[in-house]
């Protein structure tokens, strides 16, 4: 009887294909829609979106006292206006103490300066 030897072998960037994102060695500065963790795949501070559609929106997601999980925010990312020709991304906190930050149709996230 033959026996069968089988390596499996896992290639980090195929889990982007199935909704995560694969952490960088440094944390971003500029990153897509999608879902990170803050610290590792993103830094904390202060950012704007740039290409957003007006749909767009963000979550942040932070941990309470006790562990639990609770979304802190979830806003469009453009700001209203009376004149519809008139939109522009609202800078988002995301701190330190942040556990996700997600967004779908807002663009390219850049950051502008420090949270804290």
């Amino acid at each position: 009887m033959r026996k069968l030897r089988v390596t499996i072998v896992v290639i980090p960037a195929l889990f982007g294909l199935f909704g995560g994102n694969v952490a960088s060695a440094e944390p971003l500065t500029t990153f897509p829609d999608g879902v990170f963790e803050v610290g590792t795949d993103i830094a904390p501070g202060v950012y704007t979106a740039t290409g957003f559609a007006d749909d767009g929106v963000y979550s942040i997601v932070s941990r309470a006292d006790d562990g639990s999980l609770f979304v802190r925010q979830d806003n469009p990312c453009v700001a209203s206006s009376p004149d519809p020709r008139i939109t522009q991304s609202i800078p988002v906190t995301i701190n330190s103490n942040d556990v996700r930050f997600g967004s779908v149709d807002c663009g390219t996230w850049t950051l502008q300066g420090p949270s804290e």
